[in-house]
């Protein structure tokens, strides 16, 4: 069932080659965009980081991916599939995709699936993310802007950037 292409991923950060916007430049955007509707959000984002952008996707749900792609159609999404999903889960991945043609980036750790999550679960989470949900583009090594949905921690979706 996993026939999606995987990419190798070396953790390592890129230096930074995009400005990265500073505390005062967040706050004058977040204020223009408090009343816009999320494509607005992701048509700033492309427009201001271009290629660089990406989307970390969990696949939970797709209302992200949707937004995304109805904004910027060939926008890299980045899956981590950390080896323990269930087979569902990725049924799910594929059939998104299909429906999508997503410019999916599947990574995997490079660790095989271990009984840590038995007895730690936070430390098995720490240890397949390890530099992973930095937001460098896997396929690039490039510095991106990351739209994170529902990080290990189960919070909400946030945007970061790498520094």
């Amino acid at each position: 069932m996993r026939d999606v292409t995987t990419t190798p991923v070396d953790i390592t950060p890129a230096p930074p080659t995009i400005e990265v916007p500073d505390l005062d430049e967040l706050a004058t955007i977040s204020e223009r965009f408090e009343h816009r509707p999320a494509s607005a959000i992701v048509a700033w984002a492309y427009d201001r980081f271009g290629d660089d952008l990406v989307l970390a996707a969990s696949f939970q749900d797709c209302v992200l991916i949707d937004i995304v792609y109805r904004t910027v159609p060939d926008v890299e999404v980045a899956f981590l599939d950390t080896q323990y999903h269930f087979a569902e889960t990725l049924w799910y991945v594929e059939q998104v995709k299909a429906r999508y043609g997503l410019n999916l980036n599947v990574i995997r750790p490079e660790r095989d699936p271990d009984d840590l999550w038995h007895n730690d679960p936070d430390a098995c989470c720490r240890a397949r993310r390890n530099g992973l949900t930095c937001d460098v583009s896997p396929a690039t090594s490039m510095p991106a802007l990351a739209m994170r949905i529902a990080p290990c921690s189960g919070s909400t979706a946030s945007t970061s950037s790498c520094t």
